[in-house]
């Protein structure tokens, strides 16, 4: 193989890299390059997600060749005209380098054959969906459900047990568990121009196996996880109408009340639940203080309106609100408790129905 290609350009294509930094098997660690019809495809993956990305390159000889990541990486970062060749030697102008070659392309370890269908819904509307949910599920938590953002009939959803996300859209089957921690790039994929979704199926097996991203240039695909257990959500979700009391806020005043009291929150116990703040709310305000209650923050004068009173006192986590804040893009934000301060209190954007967007969270009792 022998090419010519931009620095830039090449170091766009390797942002979107798949190789891990570290791995035990160290054909991982390097890029498959093919040069042919004009065009360099760069392929590299951790074996849970694929990355391909093509670039327009000058081919004098077509052929194939894996290149180490991150010594390829390196070199990229300059600017100018590199020229490559299967041997692994890469000149830029007078300066020359040498970089480490895989003898064997062939054994890269591609993705299992699947049957890929397109998904009845755009990516933009995949993409909207992930960012009201994507910050509930908790990738560590040995519970698959919790571990995944699910995606089934009528609603996409994530929780961690503490946290609840779901948002409502018009799909029907079927169902698949997106990994939590390959969220983020997943939403980086969807939104690139002009892209599309597609399903990966096998033979015998009744969820999605693999989730496919192809743009002009680009395609990315992932393994899904197994579901597992279905969870009927509906029922975790408050009814806002039965609320023993609400209060609306303008959400960017109560991010930096939360942050601001956050220092003064910690509270220990035999149960372990740290860095916890109570809320109360009385007849005429709602504050945050901390355990002894040496430090009140009042919340009247961050903007907080009570809409529907009710003594009420429970205990928060201030990372899951902020997380769930910054999933909302309205401007104001309601906060619905309940009655009982075991049951779920209910956050949502002022102007979002809950038959929409929900956001759940379990209250400590204090």
């Amino acid at each position: 193989m022998h090419i010519t290609v931009e620095s830039t350009k090449l170091a766009e294509a390797l942002k979107f890299s798949a190789a891990p930094a570290k791995s035990p098997l160290d054909i991982l660690q390097f890029a498959r390059l093919t040069a042919s019809d004009g065009e360099l495809h760069i392929e590299t993956t951790d074996t849970e997600v694929y990355s391909t990305v093509s670039i327009p390159v000058d081919i004098e000889d077509e052929g194939k060749l894996m290149l180490h990541e991150a010594t390829l990486r390196s070199i990229s970062a300059g600017s100018g005209i590199l020229q490559m060749r299967g041997d692994g030697s890469v000149r830029r102008g007078r300066s020359h380098y040498r970089v480490g070659v895989h003898p064997s392309p062939e054994d890269f370890p591609d993705l299992e054959t699947v049957g890929w269908s397109p998904l009845e819904i755009p990516a933009t509307a995949l993409a909207e969906a992930l960012a009201h949910v994507g910050y509930a599920p908790d990738d560590k938590d040995v519970r698959p459900y919790c571990r995944v953002v699910m995606v089934e009939a009528g609603r996409v959803w994530g929780t961690d047990g503490k946290v609840m996300a779901r948002r409502t859209w018009n799909y029907d089957t079927p169902r698949f568990g997106i990994p939590a921690y390959q969220v983020p790039r997943l939403m980086d994929a969807l939104s690139e121009p002009e892209a599309h979704v597609f399903i990966g199926r096998v033979p015998r097996v009744e969820h999605i196996v693999s989730l496919r991203v192809s743009s002009p240039g680009r395609r990315f695909t992932v393994r899904m996880s197994d579901p597992g257990t279905a969870l009927n959500v509906e029922k975790l979700v408050p009814d806002p109408d039965a609320a023993g009391a609400r209060v609306r806020f303008d959400r960017k005043a109560l991010v930096d009340a939360l942050r601001r009291f956050q220092p003064f929150s910690s509270w220990k116990s035999e149960k372990g639940m740290n860095f916890l703040f109570a809320l109360e709310l009385t007849s005429d305000t709602v504050f945050l203080s901390d355990r002894a209650g040496e430090n009140v923050e009042h919340l009247m004068e961050a903007g907080a309106v009570i809409e529907h009173t009710g003594k009420i006192r429970v205990g928060l986590h201030p990372k899951q609100m902020i997380s769930i804040l910054g999933a909302i893009r309205s401007d104001q934000v309601v906060l619905h408790l309940a009655k009982d301060v075991k049951a779920a209190a209910l956050i949502q954007a002022a102007d979002v129905p809950v038959s929409e967007v929900a956001h759940v969270l379990m209250p400590f009792t204090l």
